[in-house]
């Protein structure tokens, strides 16, 4: 009988974190859960050999430390629309913004990510002088539309606030440190003015959404079997060995 994609992901606590051993999931359970095309369960998957094998999470942090990330700031001058010094001014507020984003680091944590789940979710947040993307939770994200500059709209689910925070000071709390029309869709939803908690974070509000070419599973998803197939050969070799010497002391 098959086994269900959440029963299998319960076996080896992707979701309970009980932890239990990869190896409590057989190579044809992994297979099966490639297989089956449910993005939840195998972004699990992805994430628990993340933490569990050294390979496969090799593989990810150097592919997300590899590119080369820089930026370009180009000004671009309208006739009758400021001053020099005010084109200057915002010039220097552009460096400064990209300066303050930390653009090295930034990427190459929403790289890895991505890797990981087979996309990103944030927020670009402006707290002061300081500029941050805030990660978000895959599970109440998804992304279906393009704005006019072909960039991937963000849309966030705000129950995600009911099922984080049980205490209601605390929850309005969190609520605030998101972007305003996350507070008024939780706001609408709340007061049962939206038929369902989705809201659309466009780029211009600070949503932020990366994936591969509009596919968003693991990138590596597909080495997961055969590093189970690795480590396998590798005990089958070193039991060999242990037997071999056996046989040589008696």
């Amino acid at each position: 009988m098959p086994i269900d994609s959440r029963e299998r992901i319960s076996r080896w606590g992707g979701q309970r974190n009980n932890g239990v051993g990869y190896r409590d999931l057989s190579l044809e359970e992994i297979e099966a859960i490639i297989r089956s095309g449910d993005i939840a369960s195998i972004r699990e998957l992805s994430r628990y050999y993340y933490r569990t094998n050294g390979r496969y999470r090799n593989n990810i942090d150097f592919l997300a430390s590899l590119p080369f990330y820089d930026t370009v700031v180009l000004p671009q001058y309208e006739e009758g629309k400021g001053s020099k010094s005010l084109i200057i001014k915002a010039f220097n507020n552009a460096c400064q913004f990209v300066e303050n984003l930390d653009v090295k680091n930034t990427l190459t944590r929403i790289t890895r990510e991505w890797l990981k789940s087979g996309v990103y979710y944030g927020i670009l947040q402006e707290l002061g002088n300081k500029v941050v993307v805030q990660d978000l939770p895959v599970e109440y994200c998804r992304t279906r539309f393009k704005d006019f500059n072909n960039l991937n709209i963000l849309e966030f689910n705000v129950a995600y606030f009911e099922g984080r925070y049980n205490d209601d000071k605390l929850r309005e709390a969190a609520v605030l440190n998101f972007p305003e029309p996350i507070q008024k869709g939780w706001r609408d939803w709340k007061g049962k003015k939206l038929a369902e908690p989705w809201v659309m974070v466009p780029a211009s509000s600070g949503g932020v959404t990366f994936c591969f070419a509009e596919d968003q599973t693991p990138l590596l998803i597909a080495a997961i079997p055969e590093l189970y197939k690795l480590k396998d050969s590798i005990a089958r070799e070193e039991k060999r060995d242990e037997n071999e010497l056996y046989k040589l002391l008696i």
